[in-house]
């Protein structure tokens, strides 16, 4: 029964307003999460100290990009109010575009600040560039058909000159090059790329003796002694075998340096921890042991990463073991294992703390010993019997030790690390056959080198902080200057010029000078690569440069055709 007035009439209703569809009403959602993300984002942006570098804001922005298609996700099947057709077909569109790209991708590489770069299924492989380049050249490289009288006369003449680098970041390992001063004005006579070829993956850099370069990559399945001619990029010998390292972070392939003796030798160790002896003329195997199945080893996060160190009748490797102090020498010519360090000799070996430094010579309290920074700390060892004369624990929670050990005056140590530890200054004194290190300082904030080794001028220490160049003193843990961002690249000094090779593939001289930041000179030299890790060669005024994709030989200009001098002792 209607309802009608005194008059007869309907009384007025009430108008109300129409419904919103869900999807309007709910916009709410979507917009505050495009407020969260976004501003997240941006305030990541401006994180200006972190513990970690840019490694932790990045991975923060990387979560945040990958939330948005859930956020989204979320908003269509529940909020959207939108039927089945809709939540079908909007489903499958997210789906579509999300799967798509995700199945574009073959690998994804992070750099040293976890920044992302996509590789994708259409573009050329390593192992395909490295097929057409030996295809243009005329087939694989075959070790050299010898006769033992060619083998003979190669290793009678052969000879290693100041100028060449047969060990890892040349001599004493302290990144000092002996060779001509370089000109700095690359605007009227820049640096001429001599060559460039494709190379498989992995971060060692190279030895340059001679007319020979060797360096070690990733082919496939197997690891590759690989050696070239120095002069034109051509292939000489390889020699291969069974071995693949990968972690998702830093990628594919081995990471340690050769070395070459003054015989002619070329002592390597893989990432899966073979060492080798071979003989540079052709590749022939003199020896081999593989460490980590040797000693019963689990292999460390980033790989077996030390370069093998040349004392004596020794080659010394760095094999690891849960409380690090594990270096092995062996007989340089035959391979046979002379002494073993303490970690070796433990029962158990559950982790390896092995570290990614190398091994290098150095006289502290009044001894000459070998100066070992691994996964645990620094430690000073007898060079006759491998005994750790002491020990200064040093362990990140990363337990990624990187950095090659300064040697500073009165019997100091300088180390340096990232992942919130910083660096250290550590006093190394003898009493009697006892000896003691005591820590000076240690400081978070200080330079934190995390893939690079600084080096030492003239008392102060020029290194990557976290990828911004930095000026130190590291006596008194005084910065003098820090500008300059190069990323997680390396660096060598030639005279009073810091030579950098950039993480994104930039050759640049600095001035080694404590007053100012004062970049000289700079040019792209590895230009579709998006980290190098691998530390260059610079022989005479040759710069040899190498990613993990691509290798290249640039001829520097002189500074009024100089002679060769030395670079002054610090």
């Amino acid at each position: 029964m209607s309802s009608v007035g005194s008059d007869g009439t309907k009384p007025d209703v009430p108008a109300t307003s129409p419904k919103k569809a869900p999807f309007i009403r709910n916009l709410w959602f979507l917009i505050g999460s495009a407020i969260f993300v976004i501003g997240i984002y941006v305030a990541v942006e401006f994180w200006e100290y972190s513990p970690m570098g840019n490694s932790l804001p990045n991975t923060i922005q990387h979560a945040l990009i990958a939330l948005t298609p859930i956020l989204l996700a979320i908003w269509i099947g529940f909020l959207s109010g939108w039927g089945r057709r809709g939540l079908v077909f909007a489903g499958l569109m997210l789906f579509a575009l999300v799967g798509g790209a995700i199945a574009a991708v073959r690998e994804v590489e992070f750099d040293g600040d976890m920044l992302m770069t996509f590789h994708y299924r259409w573009e050329p492989t390593v192992e395909d560039r490295i097929a057409k380049h030996r295809e243009e050249q005329g087939g694989a490289a075959l070790p050299a058909a010898a006769s033992e009288e060619s083998r003979a006369a190669f290793h009678e003449a052969f000879r290693i000159s100041p100028q060449d680098m047969a060990d890892f970041r040349g001599h004493n390992r302290e990144g000092i090059i002996d060779g001509p001063v370089l000109s700095t004005d690359w605007t009227t006579k820049p640096p001429v790329e001599k060559w460039r070829i494709p190379v498989g993956e992995g971060y060692s850099s190279m030895a340059v003796v001679g007319d020979r370069l060797i360096t070690i990559e990733q082919r496939g399945d197997q690891e590759a002694v690989a050696c070239y001619d120095a002069n034109t990029g051509v292939s000489m010998w390889e020699h291969l075998y069974q071995a693949r390292f990968y972690e998702a972070m830093g990628g594919l392939g081995p990471r340690s340096t050769p070395v070459v003796d003054e015989k002619g030798r070329v002592y390597t160790l893989g990432g899966e921890g073979d060492a080798y002896c071979l003989d540079l003329f052709d590749g022939k195997v003199l020896w081999h042991h593989n460490l980590l199945k040797e000693y019963q080893l689990p292999n460390v996060t980033w790989a077996m990463s030390s370069s093998p160190l040349l004392l004596g009748n020794h080659v010394i490797y760095n094999a690891g073991s849960e409380i690090g102090q594990a270096l092995v020498a062996y007989d340089r010519e035959t391979g046979r294992m002379i002494w073993e360090g303490a970690g070796l000799s433990r029962a158990s070996h559950a982790e390896n703390l092995c570290g990614y430094s190398s091994p290098r010579l150095a006289t502290l309290g009044g001894k000459e010993q070998i100066l070992h920074f691994d996964g645990a700390g620094l430690g000073g060892y007898d060079i006759e019997s491998g005994k750790t004369l002491w020990f200064y624990p040093f362990k990140n929670d990363a337990g990624v030790n990187v950095a090659q050990p300064l040697v500073l005056p009165d019997d100091q140590v300088f180390i340096t690390a990232s992942y919130n530890h910083g660096a250290a200054v550590v006093k190394v004194s003898a009493d009697g056959e006892k000896f003691n290190a005591t820590q000076v300082w240690t400081s978070p904030r200080s330079m934190r080198c995390k893939f690079t080794s600084p080096v030492l001028y003239n008392g102060i220490a020029y290194g990557l902080d976290e990828g911004i160049l930095m000026a130190l003193d590291p006596v008194k843990n005084d910065v003098k200057w820090k500008k300059g961002r190069y990323g997680h690249g390396q660096l060598l000094l030639s005279h009073d010029k810091l030579f950098i090779l950039t993480e994104k593939g930039q050759m640049v001289l600095v001035e080694a000078t404590p007053e100012s930041w004062q970049e000289l000179a700079s040019l792209q030299v590895l230009s579709d690569s998006v980290k190098v890790w691998n530390p260059p060669a610079l022989v005479g005024n040759r710069a040899f440069v190498r990613d993990h994709h691509e290798m290249a030989c640039y001829e520097l200009p002189l500074a009024n055709d100089t002679p060769a001098a030395k670079t002054p002792p610090n």
